[in-house]
């Protein structure tokens, strides 16, 4: 039985080679005499003053090195700004693969942002202009994307948060967009977009909710309320006005009490009610023993924009009854020349009915203006009166 011994040097379990040392111990004695011998190694570092990293070629260490062997110049300064216009040339005309594409998702899941990242990021940005032709690449490759394409970032989007749901801006902030549009003017083909994208679209209950809460409470200033006025007593807006008003009125209940009751004096005389409110359509489809009521006839007049007259009733071809409610028109047995009726007088109102009736005359019209107060206090003679005018 051979019995195996170890290293003669003390604390060292290795087991013995030569001499009664381990192979590492012997090896020291073999070169320098001494098995307990420490080698001390002479590390090298960069030539470059201030650089103490370790040498790796040509007296430079690997940073150095590169940059020599690149630029020929070890202590060279890349430009950034360069260097991004060579790394946008270098991926010209390229396309990632779809699993490329994936693998960068893949890559981008999850990951968040810390605030001292965004902060580098905001300051890297700040002062860097983007150029009209830049401007003008972004803008038409966001426009009119695919169906496709929409599909593809509305599943994208789906069940994702929004980073500042919930998080109101703060004052600064406001202060901050506030000041960022002013003197900004949008042109008119970004107006006519804008119109065009509201077109059509159809706000829910729950958002109405909304805006009018955020609406509820806020004070608007004395100028933003002359410039509203403005804005919205153009000609151009106040036709908008009449026709969205025109439009309400017809899918309003009517008519009212007053206007029932001359209904049913002209239904009791034999006429037939013909519900057609546009003017072509109620000329085609009614003949002298119907009548309608409230059918828009158009007129002309030098000194007033408006362009329709909506007529309590028509009766064809060329007879018309108005009923005048003793506020809405100011009876002039109750009302003087200066009383204010709404935002104007009964003065002012007086003129302009008296224009528009002596505008449906010259175009052939007979007309019948019935009061209100004759109607409920002398309702017999009223009566006698529509009577007279439908049959003459």
């Amino acid at each position: 039985m051979v019995l195996i011994k170890n290293c003669s040097i003390p604390e060292c379990k290795k087991k013995s080679r030569s001499r009664g040392w381990c192979a590492s111990h012997y090896e020291k004695w073999r070169r320098f005499r001494d098995p307990l011998h420490v080698v001390e190694y002479d590390t090298k570092h960069c030539s470059i003053s201030g650089c103490n990293a370790k040498h790796d070629s040509k007296g430079y260490c690997i940073k150095h090195y590169t940059k020599w062997k690149k630029y020929g110049d070890p202590l060279h300064i890349v430009d950034p700004k360069k260097t991004r216009e060579k790394m946008r040339l270098s991926h010209l005309g390229k396309k990632d693969s779809a699993e490329t594409r994936r693998k960068k998702s893949v890559a981008g899941k999850g990951r968040k942002i810390t605030k001292e990242t965004r902060t580098k990021i905001s300051r890297a940005r700040k002062g860097h202009v983007v150029s009209k032709e830049t401007r003008a690449k972004i803008s038409k490759s966001n426009k009119n994307p695919s169906e496709e394409t929409r599909a593809k970032i509305s599943k994208a989007s789906k069940g994702r948060v929004a980073w500042n749901k919930g998080k109101p801006p703060s004052e600064e902030h406001k202060k901050n967009m506030a000041e960022s549009r002013k003197g900004r003017k949008l042109s008119e083909e970004h107006k006519k977009n804008i119109g065009k994208a509201g077109k059509g679209r159809k706000i829910t209950e729950e958002t109405r909710e909304k805006m009018s809460k955020v609406q509820t409470g806020k004070i608007i200033s004395e100028d933003q309320k002359k410039k509203m006025s403005e804005i919205h007593s153009t000609p151009k807006m106040k036709q908008i006005h009449r026709a969205r008003l025109r439009k309400t009125r017809h899918n309003q209940q009517k008519p009212n009490k007053q206007e029932l009751e001359i209904k049913k004096i002209l239904t009791n005389t034999g006429l037939i009610f013909n519900p057609e409110q546009n003017l072509n359509k109620f000329i085609q489809s009614s003949n002298e023993s119907n009548f309608g009521m409230f059918v828009n006839i158009p007129f002309s007049h030098s000194e007033l924009q408006q362009k329709f007259k909506e007529t309590d009733f028509l009766i064809p071809p060329n007879k018309i009854i108005e009923h005048n409610g003793t506020y809405d028109h100011a009876d002039p047995r109750k009302y003087s020349v200066n009383a204010k009726i709404r935002d104007t007088t009964a003065g002012k109102k007086w003129k302009k009915e008296e224009k528009i009736l002596d505008s449906l005359k010259k175009e052939g019209y007979k007309i019948l203006v019935i009061w209100q107060m004759d109607l409920e206090k002398n309702t017999e003679n009223t009566t006698k009166k529509i009577l007279e005018f439908v049959k003459t």
